[in-house]
């Protein structure tokens, strides 16, 4: 409840004279950025573009109420925290406990000078509705909802036209700058206006419909941008809002699918970290273990009970535990009925102190007794000792049907155990097999194990492992950190399969893996394995990887469309592979770990990826299921019984369930993929569903287009075209009635052919529409055919000129094409990404190749594939400059634009041969690409950031010199590769250092780097080094 004197807020009541006409907008399809009070999302303006706010105003927005939202702020300028007087300066908001009833809300920012106008009644939940509040010179205050006058008052003076507080939207900024912490709201919010007049009951209606042009109109942010944290305004000139924990969602996601249940806040185990089902009576509950901040000797937690109790979770340590009982820090459990008794029993893995010297810790046994309750028997159970144990699992090792156990272990200098294959008697007391057991190396602690899982490698039947290794105790080798396969005899005597069995690591050697998964992720019968790494210090890249079975114990990488975007401050610490959306095909759930981090709120702790064949969907973001929990105190179950996946989850403080109360629809919006000349692409479809955003660039000269699909289910699949775009956002296929091509028949096996008048150059889309009862896999594989010659293409920079900013360099060398890709992330930070692939054939005018993002690990890169790039040529435009249309695949999405070639008059007299990508052969990894003409140079720069991550900054100038010359750098920051560029705006820059180069005959000879990287960026890259040409020199004027 407000606690501001009444007296304070009595509105001066006008007559509501109900004038305007309703409005009615439906943004559907539409990506919308989702505020939520549970994260405190905001987005807020820059100090340095406060508004000078005028006496007369109309503030006006689109919202859409996920819940009632008390006090919500929808834009406006939050004054200090709620309970002070005044809290709003100037505000649209929900005024009072109620959360529905939209309200204009102004003062002068001193005391007593609270107004408020609301309306007369609250408005619905999960409905687009429009307000505006207005202002007026005389001071009367009005609230229009849906153009519809709603409520008035009278103000008591004008709001102070710039008091240093920050204009944001849904949450905000105090006053002193902090942020504000009383005032977010649940809901969605477009299109957000402030015009420096009071608009008439008509004017509100006609601007509410976009149809209102007037110079008075100060800002104005459509909030239409769809990802990113920045949003522009559409004003040319004006700076934009930067977004925080906000989300982007579309329909039918506007509305969290998960929502909170939780039960007393009392539980006795603090700082919460492991949350370990066990399935007792039928029900499952959970053992709670937590960490205490690392010390040696160590510190102990109290292990602690939960047990499900009317749709929450409750503390029953008491009752469920026969004694008192206390860990260190438990990183795993084994749950099984480790005594056959019918009774589940659980072992947790404890890793000891988290400190030098790392002494390691001793696993903890618990029995199930046949009151439920859990007694440790470790001492009775397991063999005596401290290992440094880091993960377990049981099952059948050596074929005699009771349940033995696997424990992985590092090592320390003190500690002489390694890892450990534990034999069952039979009535759960276990044994250690002894030497002979594990590859010889693996038991002398020449290499330790990081991680382990079973996964059935072969395909025989038995339990082998897949394991994550370190150098041994005695010295840590990066270089041979690596994963294997061990094959189990059958027996329980396990064998190393050769170091190929498996893909190299992404990221770096040095890559710890943190979590597997098995589960059949491609469909075709047998044991797949999903692996997530990060560097040994936990707080750089991320990244998951999919191993692919292809027999015989040997896995390939699949991870090439599998999203990637992770945060560096986190690791991920499980995962999970399960049927989120019940379609036969396992999805992923990653849980994530901050550790220790100072800013938890960049970190994110649950990734849901749903499995779409050959793509990956993330899923978090538009179920709501991202909440910051740390991601091992928490669990998916049905907690509900109806079938659907929840989350339980404990923290410090409560504990209980995110409850999935709203299935998945039947057909979920689908990203866009981008399909390769020739290169197959696996789908899975719901029963009716189709996906409408998969497209085909078809080149200029282009003769024949084929596409073939393959299904033991009927799909059918209609091909039709739309014109190459400017725009990278790959909008949905044409209407069925418009395609050019169909195939129908009631068989899976379609092929398809458009050649002659109907085939043209631009975006061809192929729409596989599943017209089974049933869930269909089809593969789809479409072909072009080239007689006629394509003209020659220049290489070089290639620009789109409607979202400069970007590009691509594309180069040629020794019959393969080589792309780098220089662009921004969702916050606008610079990054680059690399392809390379043999040239198309002749007449053939397009070429793709793997994406790959490479990674600094100090003395070199190692890179991981994270995508497709493709590029067509499609010919000269009108201004003679040669054009190609540049397509990707990345993260799980797709996108498409039309760029022309930088062009030039000719290179510098006697400097003919520099342009094109030069390196460092002394030290390979980064490098630049130069473009000299007489009247211009242009070069960026490819280089990385203090945690490793590949970064790009910009070197430019009029005009060109032979002599030697140190030209500025400059750090861009931009517009991610899906979002909206601002039209008419130049885009923010930051200088980051100076380049020198050097020329000998006529030669660059080397090129001298003194970086430092800008804000947000953290780092500096200090190379001066001979450099080599790495590509066919680029020529400088289009042909």
């Amino acid at each position: 409840m407000r606690v501001v004197a009444m007296a304070m807020l009595a509105a001066v009541l006008l007559p509501v004279d109900r004038v305007g006409a309703a409005i009615d907008r439906s943004f559907e399809g539409d990506r919308h950025l989702r505020f939520e009070v549970e994260d405190r999302s905001y987005a807020t303006e820059s100090p340095g573009d406060a508004i000078v706010w005028p006496e007369a105003f109309t503030l006006e927005a689109w919202v859409r109420l996920t819940t009632a939202s008390p006090y919500g702020l929808i834009a406006g300028r939050p004054m200090a925290e709620r309970g002070q007087d005044p809290f709003y300066h100037v505000a649209l908001a929900f005024e009072g406990p109620d959360g529905r009833t939209p309200a204009l809300i102004a003062s002068t920012g001193v005391a007593g000078t609270y107004r408020v106008a609301a309306a007369s009644s609250a408005i619905d939940v999960q409905r687009w509705v429009h307000v505006a509040g207005v202002r007026d010179v005389a001071g009367t205050l009005r609230v229009y909802v849906d153009g519809v006058l709603a409520g008035t008052s009278q103000s008591v003076g004008a709001v102070s036209p710039n008091p240093g507080m920050r204009f944001s939207i849904g949450g905000g900024m105090r006053g002193d700058g902090l942020e504000h912490a009383c005032c977010s709201g649940n809901f969605a919010v477009r299109d957000v206006k402030l015009w420096r007049r009071a608009l008439t009951a008509g004017e509100v209606s006609s601007s509410a419909a976009g149809t209102l042009v007037d110079l008075d109109l100060v800002r104005h942010w459509p909030l239409s941008e769809g990802r990113g944290r920045t949003l522009y305004s559409a004003l040319a000139g004006r700076a934009p809002l930067t977004a925080m924990r906000t989300r982007w969602v579309e329909e039918p996601f506007l509305s969290p699918a998960f929502r909170r249940s939780v039960g007393p806040a009392s539980i006795p185990t603090q700082s919460v970290f492991g949350l370990w089902p066990i399935r007792i009576g039928g029900q499952t509950h959970f053992v709670v273990t937590g960490i205490a901040t690392p010390t040696f000797p160590e510190t102990r937690t109290v292990v602690s009970v939960l047990s499900p109790q009317s749709g929450a979770l409750v503390d029953s340590t008491t009752a469920r535990l026969v004694a008192p009982a206390s860990s260190v820090h438990v990183v795993d459990a084994v749950n099984a009925d480790f005594d056959a008794d019918g009774r589940e029993d659980i072992l947790l893995v404890d890793s000891g102190t988290d400190t030098s010297p790392f002494p390691g810790g001793v696993a903890q046994l618990f029995m199930q007794q046949s009151d439920g309750r859990l007694r440790d028997e470790t001492a009775a159970r397991l063999p005596q000792g401290v290992r440094y144990y880091v993960s377990g699992d049981a099952r059948d090792f050596d074929g005699d049907g009771d349940l033995d156990l696997f424990l992985c272990a590092l090592s320390n200098p003190t500690n002489t155990l390694s890892s450990a294959l534990l034999l069952n008697d039979g009535a759960g007391r276990f044994a250690d097999a002894g030497l002979g057991t594990l590859p010889p190396d693996m038991e002398s602690r020449e290499r330790v194990c990081q991680q382990a899982h079973v996964v059935d490698a072969d395909g025989d039947g038995d339990s082998d492992l897949i394991v994550s290794l370190r150098g041994g105790a005695v010295e840590d080798r990066p270089d041979e950190n690596r994963d294997r396969v061990l094959l189990n005899d059958g027996r329980g005597r396990f064998s190393f399969m050769p170091v190929d069995a498996l893909p190299p690591r992404a990221i770096t050697p040095k890559t710890d893996m943190m979590a597997y998964a098995t589960g059949d992720f491609d469909g075709d019968g047998d044991e797949d394995v999903a692996v997530s790494g990060s560097l040994q210090t936990y707080d750089d890249r991320v990244a998951v990887q999919i191993y692919r079975n292809i027999g015989g114990g040997r896995f390939e990488d699949a991870s090439t469309h599998l999203f990637n975007d992770w945060p560096d401050n986190h690791y991920i610490f499980k995962l999970d592979a399960i049927d989120f959306d019940r379609d036969g095909r396992m999805d992923l759930l990653a849980r994530g770990n901050n550790g220790y981090r100072p800013n938890p709120a960049d970190d994110v702790r649950i990734e849901l990826l749903l499995n779409r064949g050959d793509q990956w969907v993330p899923m978090s973001t538009r179920l709501g299921l991202d909440f910051q929990i740390t991601g091992p105190s928490t669990f998916p179950i049905d907690a509900d019984g109806d079938g659907d996946l929840d989350l339980a989850f404990a923290t410090g403080v409560e504990a209980g369930y995110m409850l999935n109360e709203r299935p998945l629809p039947a057909v979920l919006p689908r990203p866009a993929f981008a399909l390769q000349d020739g290169r197959p692409m696996t789908l899975r479809l719901s029963a009716g569903e189709s996906h409408e955003r998969l497209f085909f660039d078809v080149p200029a000269g282009a003769t024949a287009l084929r596409v073939q699909s393959t299904s033991a289910q009927n799909v059918d699949l209609y091909v039709s075209r739309r014109p190459f775009a400017d725009t990278p956002e790959v909008v949905a296929a044409p209407a069925r009635g418009a395609a050019v091509a169909v195939a129908t028949t009631p068989l899976g096996d379609e092929d398809v052919v458009v050649s002659g008048t109907n085939l043209s150059p631009g975006r061809w889309y192929v729409t596989p529409v599943n017209a089974d009862a049933a869930i269909a896999q089809a593969t789809l594989t479409a072909t072009i055919t080239q007689s006629q010659a394509v003209p020659a293409l220049a290489a070089g920079h290639f620009y789109n000129p409607r979202r400069g900013g970007h590009g691509v360099s594309y180069e040629y060398v020794a019959g393969q094409r080589v792309l780098v890709w220089y662009t921004y992330l969702d916050d606008g930070t610079p990054i680059w990404y690399y392809a390379q692939g043999a040239a198309p054939s002749p007449n053939r005018g397009a070429w793709s190749a793997t994406m790959r993002r490479f990674h600094w690990h100090g003395a070199g890169t190692t890179s991981r594939p994270v995508g497709t790039a493709s590029v067509v040529e499609i010919g000269k435009g009108s201004d003679g400059a040669d054009r190609i249309v540049f397509s990707w695949n990345l993260n799980g999405d797709a996108g498409s634009e039309t760029m022309q070639r930088l062009g030039g008059t000719g290179c510098p007299a006697g400097f003919e041969g520099n342009n094109g990508m030069w390196f460092a052969p002394t030290l390979s990894g980064y490098g630049y690409t130069v473009t000299y003409f007489p009247n211009y140079e242009f070069m960026p720069v490819y280089l990385y950031d203090a945690k490793g991550n590949p970064r790009w900054v910009t070197g430019e100038r009029a005009g060109f010199s032979p002599a030697d010359a140190t030209i500025p750098l400059f750090q861009p920051s931009g517009f991610c590769p899906w979002c909206v560029r601002p039209a008419g705006q130049s885009l923010p820059s930051q200088s980051a250092g100076a380049l020198t180069r050097r020329f000998s005959g006529g030669r660059i000879s080397g090129l001298g780097l003194n970086v430092s990287l800008a804000s947000p960026v953290v780092g500096a890259w200090m190379q001066d080094r001979p450099v080599s040409l790495l590509t066919d020199p680029s020529p400088c004027v289009v042909p």
